[in-house]
């Protein structure tokens, strides 16, 4: 499960080098942030686009 402060950095790389090893990757939607808010929803498709699930903090808590 992966929560952080910059989508555009330190979350790309995470996911990124996660998926490339062929880990399982959920990225908590509502739990990462960005010095530049607008690219919160590119970000998201990216992290989908290689492979990572999309959710929110709720979707554990059930």
């Amino acid at each position: 499960y992966i929560a952080g402060a910059d989508a555009a950095a330190c979350v790309k790389s995470t996911c990124y080098n996660l998926r490339k090893a062929d880990y399982g990757v959920s990225v908590l939607s509502d739990c990462i942030t960005s010095y530049d808010k607008r690219k919160i929803d590119e970000m998201l498709h990216y992290y989908e686009s290689k492979g990572c699930n999309i959710i929110c903090l709720n979707d554990l808590l059930s």
